[in-house]
């Protein structure tokens, strides 16, 4: 264990990769790294969406995700005042330091979560392990 470290992290929310105008009334997650291993979680509370469009991605991770194609992970996510379809999810890419928000149809179809689907009083819980670059 000669490496690790324990932190918080600013969370927040990009749609179609910006955050303009997006305020909170609450951010901040807490993190454990091990190794290159990464471990988040956090509660996020909006006060306004913002104007920003597009799809979502849950931004402000501490550490970037590994470059690797097998470096992808699930988010546990549990949102408050968003609509979506029959289940919500949400994974890591490579080489980014946030996660992409997508809602699942009972019959597998995928699609983005996107500003459309927030409101100004919108919060959310995540949980995630990755692996980080």
């Amino acid at each position: 264990l000669d490496d690790y470290e324990e932190g918080t992290w600013t969370m927040g929310l990009l749609f179609g990769g910006n955050g303009d105008g997006i305020t909170y009334s609450a951010n901040t997650g807490f993190y454990t790294k091990i190794g290159n291993v990464v471990t988040i979680s956090g509660e996020c509370v909006l006060t306004s969406k913002g104007s920003s469009n597009g799809g979502v991605r849950f931004s402000g991770f501490p550490f970037t995700v590994n470059n690797s194609s097998s470096a992808k992970s699930a988010v546990s996510l549990k949102l408050v005042n968003v609509s979506f379809a029959d289940s919500p999810s949400a994974f890591t890419d490579p080489n980014r330091a946030d996660a992409q928000g997508l809602e699942v149809t009972n019959a597998g179809a995928m699609t983005a979560l996107t500003d459309a689907d927030f409101s100004d009083n919108s919060e959310y819980v995540i949980h995630a392990t990755y692996r980080a670059a």
